[in-house]
């Protein structure tokens, strides 16, 4: 006991749990409860002392028993002892000032809003409301509230008020009626099995004397009052104080008695509580409360790492429960919340006040759009008047175009107001692109476009801005691609789409999330005009809509979708999958190919339906089993869907188990395919089979006019001249060389010419910097991606760089370099955020995880709500953001765990292989679980044959069984050596695949299953699977060519120099041409040492100055030789002699003794792989 405004209990957490079972017999109130209706009840424990142990035994037994049913809570209780008496007869007076029995119940346990209800021996009660504790700001008791339906009843062996008789006991019934209780209830309800409420009960026992045959309270003669009563209860508090509610009993609701743990959010409550306490201490030390755990000096530290947040009359305590996924709140006047996934998610997209009293109602419709159906994460990274900017911007755009008004309110929200295309960082370019389009769009002195050819014109306008170019997986801004010049497909698109949208076109981004003839996706742009939906390659302007060269790959797809944030999806829907979530995926397969549609029918083994099961539907591509589709069965165990005329395999799952099977689109077969979910958690059979792509075939449209062509040509030129114009202000070659040696490195070169046109915060950067630490900083931008350079800006490399010199000589220097100083934790945009992270731990806190890194990850999950998004849609989140959020999902989690260490001068990083997190620590690195149990490993080797060409990811995957499904590991970076790959991996099952990808662009596969045991190593020799590459003698077009010193030849007098050769016609800074050539960049070595010679064909020499030409050319060294046509390709014999449907650039020909025997053209994919397979 102290002298504190709000007591501490000593006695810790030990509330006693009671497993109340339903009634099953009738039911007569008597107050007896020995009787048939309670026969099956349990007694609780005996009551003790509510300051538990320090106190003696109770002079008398005392025991409830509890039963329930749909309408009321049954109660039971005796009371032993000889003193029966009772003299209060009025309704809601002090009951306890009699001998009592009483009851309190939190239905919700939040510790506030509870139920106090006692009676006496002679059937007199006293029900009450309290708001919260006496202790809490605020806390009363409401008198006038009542049970309503309360029924009492009392039970006396013995003679009440006569100390003369033989007392035994008393007993009580008390039936309340959950109608009355459900209000204070979760969700408002009446319980279920599986519930749970507080509850104490409590006996007051006076001390008493018998005078003529009566009792009378004994009075203490120092003080002329009577003897404190005594308290005995069911659940001690510790303290002469049963309003502590925390500390109460768990009933169990249940159907006979089954027992159940107490959830795991209790006992965060109850360390939050213990927290709760001595802040409150604090407060009355020194008159405020504070944010500092260490400074409350608890003479235990709290087993959770909560995030305390100071206001200034107030306190919030929260921390998260990731296996329950709920967060508890513990507020500064004792009530407890606890927030579930939708109700987390519900409070994250409120509109903060502020910006919803500065919007019209206009503006207010729009916003609550967006904030209902935005990614959580896009909370976290954007100011807040962003999204209310967003919506004005539109609106303007919707008042000042000529089609604004005529969009349905459906395109104009989902097409239109979106400010998120992909998973790009979220950036305000919408008024930047309204500015430049607009003066194009709606000069005066120009005639009004329509949507249609307003749609072709700002496509144009891309192209001056970017053109295709590979990049790496962080998807760009608008701005980004702006400031690059390029952009691979999916960032064309998100350009494009942004641009349309900025002057109220509708546009959507447009995925083939997997080919199945050939490896990789590809994206491109939907647009709504005046007649419906159309398409266009992003930045590849045609003169007209529904033209690309993607058009023949399109109709080999098997699922091409869209995405949108909506609830409104409108005459969409009946082509929407996953149309109950709030991301809505439109399938649009139909406006590129022929479907059909295909239903999966998933049962148990004895044919009862499975409900709840994931279907995966499958291509291959990239030698893994990739998902292009997931969906749940309904209650008929069934999922629905249209695809197209090719293979698809499918893999069912549910709790662990699962099954696979085939459906054989290209066979014109049954469009149902039933699945049997069995035992199975694990294969050891291996096998092969052939997958089949659909056939494919597009009408041709029709060919343009020489007038339309010049058109054509003409416009193409001048967007290209104009984004080369752009280029030029860029530091290349001579001019990157003599700002490098002005900045005092002439290696710094490179880096300025990959910041392309943010080479400006490179040098803000680098001349900022004391002479000391340039060689530190130029290892930090060598460690960087082009990508990175071309955004970040000075002042986070300054921060990052600043922060990492602390710590340079306390770690080898690539672990440093790599895992601490590196600002590049995963895909999100690079931020300064290690100053930040680091203030929020205190001083104890940051020698407590660096002295133990793997107290930071449970701090973060302490800290954290986890929600769930789509992998597929998980925008990126910054480390500054996600603190700001409180929230992240999956992958931000473990990039707040990374940001955190190296904030706090731990290295750590996200494994490439497999996703997981590691951190450096006494010399080696340490895995960190995420699973109850730590992660034990082993070693996986694979033996490929002997010149077999076999590479990870192109030919051969290995995926880990997790939950029924197969995760594919990321081992590109792992290095073959004597044909072995050795890979560390946790122990487990896995499934290897090896693909053999033919010219026809069937696919044989090879799958084999191996197990890792702990601590051992297992080894498989990979099979590669067998085609048939059936070789051609085709003659080929004699074109007349020129070599690089202008020396006119033939492309027939070339071939007859040797027995083999590969002539490539390019079409450079087109995206097909883009794949062939990084394709022969990344087997460099492979075509360098072939056999044959390589023929890179050009129609004119201005060509050689294409960056990805150049890259190759530099990488094949003289095995590559440049030829021009100087006139236009003349190859139509050549593609019709190789059946080629799609007569496009690059045409690829393997030539033997002056024939051709393969071809390929256009977009496929691995056509490099394929040249090697067929020499």
């Amino acid at each position: 006991m102290n002298d504190y405004r709000i007591a501490i209990p000593q006695s810790g957490f030990h509330p006693p749990v009671y497993y109340c079972k339903r009634a099953t017999k009738p039911f007569h109130l008597d107050g007896n409860i020995n009787k048939e209706f309670w026969a099956d009840a349990p007694f609780t424990d005996l009551f003790v002392d509510i300051e538990g142990d320090i106190r003696p035994e109770p002079r008398y037994e005392t025991r409830a028993k509890m039963l329930w049913d749909d309408e009321n809570l049954y109660f039971g209780a005796v009371l032993y002892g000889d003193e029966i008496w009772a003299t209060l007869t009025e309704r809601d007076c002090v009951i306890f000032h009699d001998n009592d029995f009483e009851i309190f119940i939190d239905p919700d346990s939040d510790t506030h809003q509870y139920f106090e209800f006692e009676m006496n021996a002679l059937n007199t009660v006293w029900d009450l409301f309290l708001t919260k504790p006496y202790r809490d700001r605020g806390g009363r008791p409401l008198n006038g509230w009542d049970i309503k339906g309360l029924k009492t009843a009392v039970h006396i062996e013995g003679t009440l008020n006569d100390a003369n008789a033989d007392n035994r006991c008393w007993m009580v019934e008390v039936v309340m009626p959950f109608a009355a209780l459900k209000e204070m209830a979760q969700d408002c309800r009446t319980p279920r099995a599986g519930d749970y409420y507080r509850v104490n009960f409590s006996r007051v026992q006076w001390l008493v004397d018998e005078k003529d045959g009566r009792y009378e309270k004994r009075i203490n003669p120092e003080t002329g009052r009577a003897y404190p009563e005594d308290n005995w209860v069911w659940a001690p508090t510790g303290l002469i104080n049963i309003h502590y509610p925390e500390l109460w009993g768990f009933l169990f609701f249940t159907e006979n008695g089954e027992e159940y743990s107490i959830p795991e959010v209790e006992y965060i409550k109850w360390e939050l509580r213990r927290i709760y306490y001595y802040e409150h201490r604090y407060f009355d030390d020194y008159g405020c409360f504070t944010a500092d755990l260490d400074a409350l000096d608890m003479p235990e530290k709290p087993a959770v790492c909560p995030r305390i947040e100071v206001m200034s009359e107030g306190f919030v305590l929260s921390c998260d429960c990731p296996q329950e996924e709920k967060r508890v709140l513990l507020y500064d006047d004792g009530k407890v919340e606890v927030l579930d996934r939708v109700q987390m998610e519900r409070r994250l997209r409120c509109i903060p006040k502020h910006i919803r009293n500065q919007a019209t109602q206009e503006e207010l419709k729009y916003l609550d759009f967006l904030y209902r159906n935005m990614p959580l994460s896009d909370l976290s990274e954007c100011e807040e008047d962003y999204f209310l900017r967003v919506v004005r911007q539109a609106l303007y755009v919707r008042s000042h175009t000529p089609w604004g008004k005529t969009l349905s309110e459906e395109l104009f929200c989902n097409y239109v107001l979106p400010y998120r295309i992909n998973n790009e960082h979220i950036t305000f370019y919408q008024q930047q692109f309204w500015q430049a389009l607009s003066e194009r769009l709606f000069a005066p002195e120009k005639e009004t476009l329509s949507l249609y050819r307003a749609a072709v014109e700002v496509n144009y306008w891309c192209l001056e801005k970017a053109t295709y170019q590979s990049t790496n997986a962080r998807t760009a801004s608008p701005l980004t691609v702006l400031n690059n010049a390029f952009g691979r497909c999916g960032e064309e698109s998100t350009l494009a789409v942004a641009a349309l949208r900025s002057v109220g076109i509708p546009a959507r981004q447009c995925y083939a999330p997997r080919w199945s003839h050939c490896d990789d996706n590809h994206a491109w742009v939907e647009v709504y005009t005046e007649d419906g939906w159309h398409f266009l390659g992003a930045c590849e302007p045609e003169l007209s809509l529904d033209r690309g060269w993607f058009c023949l790959p399109a109709s080999k797809a098997m699922l091409i979708h869209t995405k949108v944030d909506t609830d409104c999806l409108g005459e969409e829907s009946d082509d929407a999958v996953h149309a109950e979530s709030r991301q809505k995926e439109i399938n649009v397969l139909h406006h590129y190919a022929k479907t059909r549609p295909l239903s999966v029918r998933v049962t148990d083994a004895e044919g009862k339906p499975v409900c709840g099961a994931k279907v995966a539907m499958q291509v291959v591509n990239y030698s893994e089993f990739y998902p292009i589709l997931n969906l749940l069965t309904d209650e008929t165990g069934t999922v629905h869907t249209k695809t197209g005329w090719g293979d698809l395999l499918l893999h069912a799952s549910k709790d662990g188990v699962y099954t696979t099977g085939c459906f054989h689109g290209c066979e014109g077969g049954e469009d149902t395919v039933t699945l049997i979910l069995e035992g199975r958690t694990h294969e050891t059979e291996g096998y092969d089979f052939t997958f089949l792509p659909p056939l494919g075939g597009v009408d041709t449209p029709p060919a343009l006019s020489a007038q339309e062509q010049a058109e054509q040509d003409r416009r193409g030129a001048h967007a290209v001249q104009a984004r080369q114009a752009f280029e030029a202000s860029f530091l290349r070659g001579e001019s990157a060389e003599r700002e490098a040696l002005r900045l005092g490195d002439a290696e710094l070169a490179p880096v300025l010419e990959k910041a392309r046109g943010n080479a400006a915060q490179i040098i803000d950067f680098v001349a900022g910097l004391p002479m000391a630490w340039r060689k530190t900083a130029k290892e930090l931008l060598a460690h960087m991606e082009q990508k990175d350079l071309s955004d970040v800006t000075a002042q986070v490399l300054n921060a990052h760089l600043q922060h990492a010199m602390d710590y340079q000589a306390d770690f080898p220097h690539d672990v440093f370099v790599n895992d601490l100083m590196n600002p590049r934790i995963y895909l999100e945009v690079l931020t300064e955020y290690k100053k930040e992270l680091c203030g929020i731990f205190t001083s104890a806190e940051r020698r407590e995880m660096r002295a133990d890194p793997s107290l930071l990850w449970k701090w973060v999950n302490n800290h954290l709500f986890l929600y769930h998004e789509p992998k597929d849609r998980r925008a990126r989140q910054t480390p500054c953001g996600i603190w700001k959020l409180g929230a992240a999902n999956e992958t931000s989690m473990k990039v707040f765990f990374v940001a955190a260490c190296r904030s706090l001068g731990i290295p750590a990083r996200i494994e490439k292989s497999d996703g997981s997190l590691s951190y450096y620590h006494n010399g080696e690195y340490h895995r960190i679980s995420t699973q109850e149990q730590a992660a034990q490993f082993g070693v996986l080797v694979l033996k490929r044959p002997e010149k077999s060409l076999l590479e990870y990811d192109s030919h051969v995957t290995v995926g880990k069984l997790e939950n029924g499904e197969y995760e594919t590991l990321r081992l590109e970076h792992l290095e073959w050596k004597d044909d072995c790959l050795e890979c560390p991996v946790e122990a487990g099952h896995y499934r290897v695949i090896v693909t053999n990808r033919q010219p026809d662009e069937s696919n044989p596969v090879r799958v084999d299953f191996v197990t890792v045991l702990p601590g051992e190593t297992a080894v498989l020799t990979l099979h590669k699977p067998q085609g048939t590459l059936a070789a051609k003698q085709e003659a080929l077009t004699d074109t007349v060519i020129y070599d690089a010193k202008d020396q006119k030849t033939s492309v027939a007098q070339v071939l007859a120099r040797g027995e083999k050769a590969v002539l490539c016609y390019l079409g450079t800074a087109q995206e097909p041409t883009e794949h062939l050539l990084n394709e022969m960049v990344q087997m460099s070595e492979h075509f360098a040492s072939m056999d044959a010679a390589l023929l890179f064909i050009l129609q004119k020499e201005e060509e050689t100055s294409d960056p990805t030409l150049a890259k190759a050319l530099k990488a094949l060294g003289q095995k590559a030789e440049l030829f021009f046509t100087k006139a236009p390709f003349d190859l139509a014999a050549d593609y019709q002699a190789f059946e080629i449907q799609d007569a496009r650039l690059p045409l690829a020909i393997v030539a033997k003794d002056g024939k051709g025997c393969y071809a390929w053209a256009g977009y496929q994919v691995g056509i490099g792989d394929m040249i090697l397979k067929c020499l």
